[in-house]
């Protein structure tokens, strides 16, 4: 048999009728007479809402990795310039031919694509969001403080 990109257990979205939706490979080389002629599916995936469905091919467009990060999440970036904070704009972004798991908003306003969804690349970020001033052009740290016991955001 080919070797499959998934295994049993693994994280994945699959694309149904409704758009793309997370489940998990329950089975490989799945086989069950009536099910597309009775030959083989790559993969069984019972999605999070409980329904049972087949991908027909291992390729993208039936099924993909989940990803880690949704939009709005905080993340950190390698970049030429080094590793940089910022917010996940878009998922599965597609533009020129080419599908990016991640468009990202970084905090000093660009905006880039990161093809691989991997730790060495793009991970999880603690930093608060840091904007700058449209009048002045200093930065701000947005954040909560206390004041006489009580929390008030700044």
């Amino acid at each position: 048999p080919v070797p499959l990109r998934f295994a049993v257990g693994d994280k994945v979205k699959c694309k149904v009728e409704e758009g793309w939706m997370p489940g998990m490979v329950i089975d490989t080389q799945y086989r069950e007479e009536g099910l597309h002629g009775g030959r083989i599916v790559p993969y069984e995936v019972k999605l999070d809402m409980g329904d049972i469905v087949y991908a027909p091919c291992d390729n993208d467009l039936f099924v993909k990795k989940q990803l880690r990060f949704k939009v709005g999440d905080r993340v950190e970036c390698l970049t030429d310039g080094g590793w940089m904070t910022g917010t996940v704009k878009e998922t599965d972004y597609f533009e020129n031919s080419k599908m990016a798991p991640y468009q990202i908003l970084l905090d000093m306003g660009d905006i880039i694509f990161e093809s691989i969804d991997s730790d060495s690349r793009i991970k999880k970020s603690n930093a608060p969001h840091i904007c700058r001033g449209e009048l002045n052009g200093m930065v701000h740290v947005m954040s909560k403080m206390m004041v006489y016991n009580e929390e008030y955001d700044s």
